[in-house]
């Protein structure tokens, strides 16, 4: 984890521990350097990163401000920012399916992974025992060498970060609303026909690797999302 993505989780700390509501200021740029002991550049790329996630908003000549959405916490899903489940729902849990080495990935994933050996893996996210949303994921083996069901009972990227020592940057995200098959109904709990979003998410490394293609399916009851812009002044 960069410097700047510390600094980031020590104010997200901070605003958590001081109970900081929409429209609190935060200490100015050269309090926060003093504080966490960094220069202004790492400050500065530090609230860069919370004005992507919808944390914090600029006043100018003012100061930095903190900035919350109505249904934060509230399970909604953020469209624009890379937040993991356990960030939004209230009681995540997992059910595994499958997860298997392949030659290589479906069609629809070849075109950014290409055809290179990866681990499957088909799970379904719940949050207080609802179905949330079914997951199917293809990892490269060459960036995750080793993977099993225990472990995608949890955090994927937080094993990846963590234990692998990758640094996960961006994704991309192509949406599309369609009728569910009858695996996917049954394993939802809903109806084969059912609508769903289903999202295809690629993700990629610091130096533009992709290295995770996913194909997910909402829960259409369950399943609600959110979208926030970023303050341009940062």
């Amino acid at each position: 984890m960069k410097k700047y993505q510390v600094v980031a989780n020590k104010i997200r700390k901070y605003i958590a521990e001081k109970n900081l509501k929409h429209g609190d200021q935060l200490p100015k740029i050269t309090d926060l350097m003093e504080q966490f002991k960094v220069g202004k550049s790492t400050v500065l790329q530090a609230l860069t990163l919370l004005d992507q996630q919808g944390m914090v908003y600029k006043i100018q000549g003012s100061g930095i401000f903190v900035r919350t959405s109505p249904q934060t916490g509230k399970g909604f899903m953020s469209l624009g920012t890379n937040r993991g489940f356990g960030d939004v729902l209230s009681n995540p849990t997992s059910v595994v399916y499958s997860v298997k080495e392949v030659k290589q990935p479906p069609k629809w994933a070849q075109e950014l992974l290409g055809k290179k050996p990866c681990f499957e893996i088909k799970r379904l996210r719940k949050d207080n025992d609802k179905p949330f949303v079914y997951e199917e994921s293809y990892y490269l083996k060459s960036v995750v060498p080793f993977l099993t069901p225990q472990l995608a009972e949890g955090s994927l990227f937080s094993y990846i970060r963590k234990a692998l020592g990758h640094e996960i940057r961006f994704s991309d995200k192509y949406m599309q609303i369609k009728k569910i098959n009858d695996q996917e109904a049954k394993i939802l709990q809903l109806q084969p026909g059912d609508p769903a979003l289903e999202v295809h998410d690629f993700y990629y490394l610091d130096d533009g690797e992709i290295f995770d293609a996913s194909r997910l399916v909402y829960h259409y009851k369950n399943a609600k999302f959110f979208d926030q812009s970023a303050d341009e002044l940062i």
